[in-house]
């Protein structure tokens, strides 16, 4: 049998006060002799058993022996164990700049400097789509000038600089004879003195 104290002399380390001591410290029994007060019994045998004593230490370790959940050789040994390229794992993030280089000199403004949703003005897409229906009636040559002809309007040219007869104009023009020029015949009204001074007043007022 063992007794309290050679039970704490056999402590790592060994126990090297007084087993009261011990008990005071340790124990949640506090009364009955030392060895029940050591051992936790509610009857003073002044021997406990190879069973009690372990079942006490489960008890006692119950937190602990809960934490032993899985077979140790499930785990991996150490003869298996791998040591993790440190150097390797430390160049990660410059690897990853390097290779991100061409997207990342696109963020060359803060996203604070852009325009943000609540001052963003949505398109008048109804009028845009009215103005889109104007300009595809237009047609276009192959020199993509727009083609238009005149519906009666009269068109007045006030600087003539760079203006050139058509071909078909000259052509006309040199066909046409000093007799057909004669026989046009034009209408012209000769004023009357009257109506000179009348013209004249209303220029010089």
């Amino acid at each position: 049998m063992t007794t309290a104290w050679q039970f704490l002399q056999s402590l790592d380390p060994p126990f090297t006060g007084t087993a009261w001591n011990f008990l005071n410290e340790k124990s949640t029994v506090t009364t009955g002799t030392a060895w029940e007060r050591f051992l936790g019994l509610s009857t003073a045998t002044g021997q406990v058993t190879a069973n009690q004593l372990a079942t006490a230490i489960r008890t006692e370790l119950t937190p602990e022996l809960a934490m032993i959940d899985a077979p140790i050789s499930t785990r991996l040994s150490e003869i298996n164990y791998v040591e993790p390229d440190n150097n390797a794992i430390a160049n990660i993030p410059s690897a990853i700049r390097t290779e991100l280089t061409p997207e990342l000199s696109l963020l060359d403004a803060a996203i604070s400097s852009r325009l943000a949703g609540s001052v963003y003005i949505q398109p008048d897409n109804t009028s845009i789509t009215a103005i889109k229906a104007k300009t595809d009636s237009l047609s276009f040559n192959v020199n993509n000038d727009i083609k238009a002809t005149l519906d009666g309007e009269s068109v007045s040219v006030g600087n003539k600089t760079g203006f050139s007869l058509t071909t078909d104009y000259d052509a006309a023009k040199n066909a046409a004879s000093q007799v057909s020029v004669d026989n046009i015949v034009v209408d012209v009204t000769v004023p009357t003195a009257d109506e000179i001074a009348d013209k004249v007043w209303r220029y010089v007022r």
